[in-house]
């Protein structure tokens, strides 16, 4: 599945790059500019992650994740620890993707001094319940040799499913509400450019809800030794 989300990712940068180049490398420095350039290459750091867990060996593993800011198994003193870093690096990835959303429905309500002020609160409160639910099941994750060692070296194994499914359904029912009130405000609009931030929009939106849903599946269907083997590379097709 990590060789699917990164063919997938290189695809889509190759095929936009030129209109990017034209567009975006040419316009002027603003808060637009600096969220499109984070999410566009946030996947960066993801790709040189799965490069270590390519390298079959628990040592190599456990080094990538020190780099990353994390900590591994170590295959010489067999005791799990616990670690963040696939939690933290997956939340920073969707908190930049739906601050996105945030900006395009302020900019179509006019800059509504309400939506001004409604935004950044729902931002700033959904983001923060989404760390707190990460932040104890990050802190229950165990790092175990995988059973796949051709595959994966390491693997993450959840302690707590329930925070972790609530986690992604906070984050569908984040994404449900933005698309919904969007609709409602301008369903009459007859704008070309309006109609296609929607249907660009809806498109996306279809995209985070599937990928949060299969998420939670995966965490209720799965057993703890392999539910986030699949999961993580889920979430990153959603950042």
């Amino acid at each position: 599945m990590k060789d699917i989300a990164l063919t997938a990712a290189a695809a889509d940068w190759l095929h936009s790059l030129p209109f990017e180049i034209e567009v975006i490398w040419t316009a002027k420095w603003n808060l637009v500019k600096i969220l499109y350039i984070l999410n566009r290459y946030f996947l960066a750091d993801m790709s040189l992650y799965y490069v270590y867990l390519e390298l079959a060996d628990v040592e190599t593993c456990r080094i990538s994740f020190i780099i990353f800011g994390g900590e591994r198994f170590d295959e010489f003193l067999p005791i799990p620890r616990p670690t963040q870093t696939i939690q933290v690096t997956a939340l920073i990835g969707v908190a930049l993707a739906e601050m996105v959303i945030f900006l395009r429905l302020y900019a179509l309500s006019g800059q509504s001094p309400i939506y001004r002020i409604w935004l950044p609160l729902q931002f700033l409160a959904v983001q923060v319940t989404a760390y707190c639910l990460a932040e104890p099941d990050g802190g229950n994750t165990l790092d175990m040799p995988s059973p796949l060692p051709e595959y994966v070296a390491c693997l993450p194994v959840s302690g707590t499913i329930n925070l972790a499914t609530a986690l992604f359904g906070l984050l569908m029912a984040n994404e449900t509400t933005m698309v919904h009130v969007g609709l409602k405000k301008h369903r009459r609009t007859r704008s070309p450019l309006i109609t296609t931030f929607y249907r660009d929009g809806i498109v996306f939106f279809l995209a985070l809800a599937g990928s949060s849903i299969v998420n939670i599946v995966l965490l209720l269907s799965l057993p703890p030794s392999a539910n986030t083997m699949f999961a993580m590379y889920v979430t990153d097709c959603e950042e």
